[in-house]
């Protein structure tokens, strides 16, 4: 570790973070400002772990290619639970994004589930709910949620039904409409 105390400001990274990068295209979605060398302040959407699979974590997996972003949600998703499968065959989704954020609309989208027999959105205008699945199920890995009011803060979260039963719910996002 004797080599993190001497990163200094050029152009190089330092050794201590070795795993971790910065991709130089931001993931979709996700808008990662240029790098800033000496920063102690990064997207976590933006960073990208490039080391071997880690699967002693069970039951979720760090996978080389995840962000920190999809490291947090399974964390998250492990630590209080994402499902109210008591068999647990059922698994919440992850790598929950947006795009396409405009005053009346939403596109999401998420990461394939080997347990999902089919996805809905779910949305809320506060963390607690009432949450609401506007579109019907879909196989589809994006949905858009449109018809939405300008400026307005929506919790949107993805529901995952699996064969096995569930439905288990994805970590919950937070995202704002545009100004009309």
């Amino acid at each position: 570790m004797s080599t993190c105390n001497n990163c200094n400001c050029s152009k190089t990274k330092c050794t201590c973070d070795s795993y971790l990068t910065t991709p130089p295209a931001c993931p979709s979605g996700v808008g990662c400002p240029t790098p800033e060398i000496c920063s102690e302040f990064y997207n976590m959407c933006c960073v990208v772990y490039n080391g071997p699979t880690i699967v002693d974590l069970n039951p979720f997996i760090i996978e080389t290619g995840d962000t920190l972003c999809n490291i947090m949600e399974k964390y998250i998703l492990d630590q209080i639970g994402g499902c109210v499968d008591p068999t647990g065959t059922c698994l919440a989704t992850t790598g929950l994004s947006v795009s396409n954020v405009t005053s009346s609309a939403i596109t999401v989208s998420w990461t394939s589930n080997p347990t999902a027999v089919n996805y809905q959105l779910s949305v809320a205008t506060s963390l607690g709910g009432p949450y609401t699945s506007p579109n019907v199920a879909t196989t589809s890995l994006t949905d858009t949620l449109i018809g939405l009011t300008a400026n307005t803060e929506y919790y949107i979260r993805v529901v995952t039904a699996c064969a096995s039963g569930g439905p288990c719910n994805s970590v919950t996002i937070r995202v704002r409409t545009l100004n009309s």
